[in-house]
């Protein structure tokens, strides 16, 4: 979308969009940010339609866990192992950790 002449995004294209390193260099503004999605919603439909990978979806994980958004970042990761093809390989169990790289902020 564009609004006189500059791109404008939803709050939560906005987040999926976010380098790693605007969580770090911007973190008041990065945590005002995540404090105003609601919940997790908003933000899968977009992971998981868009094929975002767990790169991203762990690190907004980690930033809802960062400000003490516990249930959001839970409910990203389960989605986003959820969606995820079976492992084919016999290490490990399969199923990937999201949201414990840290989001610095």
């Amino acid at each position: 979308m564009t609004l006189d002449g500059m791109r404008a995004f939803s709050l939560p294209a906005a987040l999926i969009a976010c380098p790693a390193r605007f969580f770090r260099l911007n973190p008041v503004d990065a945590r005002t940010a995540l404090a105003l999605v609601p919940d997790a919603s908003v933000l899968l439909r977009r992971l998981l339609d868009g094929g975002r990978g767990g790169t991203v979806a762990g690190r907004l994980a980690a930033a809802f866990r960062s400000i003490g958004r516990e249930r959001v970042a839970d409910d990203i990761a389960e989605a986003m192992c959820a969606a995820e093809p079976p492992s084919t390989s016999s290490a490990g169990s399969g199923r990937r950790s999201l949201g414990t790289a840290g989001a610095g902020g």
